[in-house]
């Protein structure tokens, strides 16, 4: 799961979106059927990396983007196994 939302965010690094839309636009077919759940976990496991950021808009929606400082060339060092 993480690879493919780092794979997405190298290929469109201005990209953000929020949880729904990312599992709509960004995930390949087979992996949007996880969780809402399961996809922020990753997302949140990104954040933490430094990989990605989370922004909240005034009215609550979570945005997460390409953190600014995110060096492609590293693989992820946590995963779900959801690969």
């Amino acid at each position: 799961m993480q690879q493919a939302l780092q794979t997405y965010l190298s290929r469109f690094p201005d990209a953000a979106d929020s949880p729904a839309g990312i599992r709509q636009w960004w995930l390949t077919p087979e992996l949007q059927a996880v969780s809402l759940d399961t996809l922020r976990e990753a997302l949140m496991e990104l954040v933490a990396l430094g990989r990605v950021e989370l922004r909240t808009l005034p009215d609550g929606t979570e945005l997460y983007g390409r953190a600014a400082a995110t060096d492609d060339r590293a693989p992820p060092q946590a995963s779900d196994g959801a690969d």
